[in-house]
């Protein structure tokens, strides 16, 4: 996967759950959007900006990332959907 320099992955968290009825009337009532995830789950796509993102770049270049930033991409569903899409 190449990065886009998009920032897209530094402004929303996705949140997998196991799917409910309940939740997402939860999460709808607080504004919070939902999809189904690869797996059949419950994705939340909870807004939050990283302290650590600078216009669309971060600002931890070689210095030690969040757990969440090393995993990437667990968390860049949109990026993942937009590469295959490139094929």
């Amino acid at each position: 996967m190449v990065c886009r320099r998009c920032g897209d992955c530094c402004r929303v968290l996705h949140v997998p759950f196991v799917d409910s009825g309940e939740l997402r009337e939860f999460l709808g009532a607080r504004g919070i959007k939902t999809s189904v995830g690869d797996l059949g789950c419950l994705v939340a796509e909870v807004p939050h900006l990283c302290p650590h993102l600078l216009e669309n770049d971060c600002d931890l270049h070689g210095g030690p990332k969040p757990a969440a930033c090393k995993a990437f991409p667990a968390e860049g569903q949109r990026c993942l959907n937009d590469t295959r899409n490139d094929s």
